[in-house]
C-alpha cells in the first residue's frame, strides 16, 4: 500500500500560527486590560466624588477599593439583576439600566466604609457618571 501524504495548504498553516498568537497574545493582554480598566473606574469614582455632593470617598485607596468591589458586582450581580429586570428594561428603552447601575453603587457604599452614597438619587447620578467616565477613558486607553 502506497502512504497518502497529507498536503496542508499554506494559507491554513500560517491561520492556525495566527490564531495560536492572537490567543497568547490577548491572555497576556487581559491582565493588562484588567488592570486599566481598573484604574479608569478608580478614577471614575474620584471625579465622580469630586463633582457630585452625594459622593463621598475617602481618598485614593478608598477609591481602588471601591473600584474593585464595583468591578466584582458588576461582573456577578449586574448580568443576573438585567436578567430579572428585562421586561421592566425593555420596556423603559434600557433606561432601567441606570437604576440598576445606582442600586450597584449603592451597594458597594454598604460593603465598604471608604464609599458613602447619600441617597438613591445620589447614587444613580453618581453610576451615570462613572459609567461615562470610565467609557471614556477605557476608549482612550484601548
Amino acid at each position: 500500500m502506497t502512504e497518502q501524504l497529507r498536503v496542508v495548504p499554506a494559507s491554513f498553516a500560517g491561520a492556525e500560527l495566527a490564531a495560536r498568537r492572537d490567543r497568547k497574545r490577548k491572555k497576556e493582554t487581559s491582565m493588562k486590560g484588567i488592570i486599566l480598566r481598573w484604574a479608569a473606574n478608580t478614577a471614575a469614582i474620584l471625579i465622580a466624588a469630586h463633582v457630585i455632593r452625594g459622593l463621598e470617598v475617602s481618598g485614593i485607596k478608598g477609591a481602588i477599593l471601591a473600584a474593585a468591589i464595583l468591578g466584582v458586582f458588576n461582573a456577578l450581580i449586574r448580568p443576573l439583576l438585567l436578567l430579572l429586570t428585562l421586561p421592566l428594561n425593555i420596556l423603559t428603552l434600557g433606561l432601567f439600566t441606570l437604576i440598576i447601575n445606582g442600586f450597584l453603587l449603592y451597594l458597594v457604599s454598604k460593603v465598604t466604609p471608604d464609599l458613602i452614597v447619600h441617597g438613591f438619587w445620589s447614587a444613580v447620578l453618581g453610576s451615570l457618571i462613572i459609567s461615562l467616565i470610565s467609557s471614556l477613558l477605557t476608549w482612550l486607553i484601548d
